[in-house]
């Protein structure tokens, strides 16, 4: 009893590219285009060389962060389909029994019934009265 395996579980790499390339324009629209635009309007200031030096680090480590995050929400998907599949599995298996039960109850009650027609309609010969 066998239940029909659903789509195997597959990653869209559209998907994939467009958050990291979101997540890279975001990162780099957050840490060079905002501060050079504020900084050079307000103060008229022009950064340093390691300002950009660690703005660059700093969308690489969040690049690898995404990365990772996505990776980590592939397997806890992976896991969560495996368990749905074998709670679907038991959960059939409990509605097998579950109506096995049911029908020898059935056939148990009308066996007590049929008996207790025999017993409760025949004469009893011991009786005195």
């Amino acid at each position: 009893m066998k239940i029909q395996s659903s789509k195997e579980y597959s990653v869209n790499k559209f998907k994939v590219f467009i958050l990291l390339a979101t997540i890279v324009l975001l990162n780099i629209l957050a840490v060079f285009v905002v501060p050079f635009f504020v900084l050079n309007q307000l103060y008229n200031l022009i950064v340093s060389w390691y300002y950009i030096g660690i703005s660059l680090l700093n969308v690489f480590f969040i690049c690898i962060l995404g990365v990772s995050l996505h990776n980590s929400y592939l397997v806890a998907g992976k896991e969560i389909k495996r368990y749905s599949k074998e709670l679907e599995y038991k959960s059939l298996a409990l509605t097998h029994m579950y109506n096995e039960l049911k029908s020898k109850k059935a056939n148990l009650d009308m066996f007590s019934e049929e008996i207790e027609k025999k017993f409760l309609t025949k004469p009893n010969p011991f009786k005195i009265f």
